[in-house]
């Protein structure tokens, strides 16, 4: 009887700890796409949560930035960063950015595989 009290306490929480760190949906490249000027910002946070950063820009307008990486394995191999520009609460503008990853041979000045004679 305790061990199943105790089986059930610790699966309870592992259960809680999984909810408590989820993040809810994320911004992918068609989610994007979607997004409409006059928007409201509001339906974007709700639907895709809080930005990774907010920026206010010298014209009252803010930028909302969210990341999508784009893994194989462990390794990031493409990140998206989307900027949805806002002003009133609403979409008026966005743009982003795609970055990938230096080339093996720009992140080593030698090649640490090469058999040196």
């Amino acid at each position: 009887m305790e061990r199943s009290l105790f089986n059930k306490v610790i699966l309870g929480s592992a259960l809680f700890m999984l909810t408590a760190c989820s993040h809810g949906a994320i911004m992918t490249r068609n989610d994007f796409d979607n997004i409409q000027t006059g928007a409201s910002v509001s339906e974007i946070v709700e639907q895709y949560g809080d930005p990774i950063r907010i920026v206010d820009y010298k014209d009252g307008s803010q930028g909302y930035e969210y990341i999508e990486r784009l893994p194989i394995g462990e390794q990031t191999v493409v990140e998206n960063n989307y900027f949805i520009v806002v002003k009133n609460g609403k979409v008026i503008g966005k743009r982003y950015n795609n970055e990938e990853p230096p080339a093996y041979d720009e992140v080593y000045e030698e090649d640490p595989n090469a058999i040196i004679n």
